[in-house]
C-alpha cells in the first residue's frame, strides 16, 4: 500500500482496512488499493496517516472481524477502523447457509499458490528461456 511520509514531530493517524478483495486490490495498479487512495487524499489534505491493509480476497465480515481481534490481542492499537464490505457477504448468502462457518478464503490462497507454483515452481521447458527473453525485450522501452 501507499506510504505517505508523516512530518517530523507529528503523531500519524493509525487506520486499518479489513475487507476482501476490493480491499485487497485485485485488479488494481500496485499502491492503488482504497487504502492506498484513502492516504493520497490524506496527504493531499495535510492529514498525517499510517494505513494498514488487511484486506483478503474472499473474506466476508466475520473473518474480518476475528482477523482485527487478533491485531488487538496482538497489541495492535488504531485511531480508525474501516469495514468495506459488499459482494462477499452476498455470495455466501448464496451457497447456503451453515451452522459452522468455513475459511473461504483457504479457495483464495489455493488459487494463488496454484498459479504461482504452475508459473514459477515448475521445471523450464525446452524453449521456455527465449520466450521468457521476448516477453522482456517486448515490455523495455524503446
Amino acid at each position: 500500500s501507499y506510504a505517505p511520509s508523516v512530518p517530523p514531530g507529528r503523531d500519524p493517524v493509525r487506520v486499518a482496512f479489513f475487507g476482501g478483495s476490493v480491499v485487497f486490490g485485485i485488479g488494481q495498479r500496485d499502491e492503488h488499493t482504497p487504502p492506498s487512495e484513502f492516504a493520497r487524499i490524506a496527504e493531499e489534505n495535510g492529514v498525517p496517516v499510517e494505513v494498514h491493509n488487511f484486506g483478503f480476497p474472499r473474506l466476508v465480515a466475520w473473518q474480518e472481524l476475528h482477523l482485527f481481534e487478533r491485531q488487538l490481542a496482538a497489541g495492535e492499537e488504531f485511531d480508525l477502523v474501516v469495514f468495506l464490505d459488499g459482494f462477499n457477504e452476498f455470495y455466501m448468502q448464496g451457497q447456503g447457509l451453515s451452522w459452522d462457518p468455513t475459511h473461504h478464503a483457504a479457495t483464495a490462497m489455493n488459487e494463488i499458490v496454484a498459479d504461482f507454483r504452475e508459473v514459477r515452481a515448475t521445471e523450464p521447458g525446452a524453449l521456455d528461456g527465449i520466450g521468457e527473453m521476448v516477453t522482456s525485450y517486448r515490455r523495455a522501452p524503446t
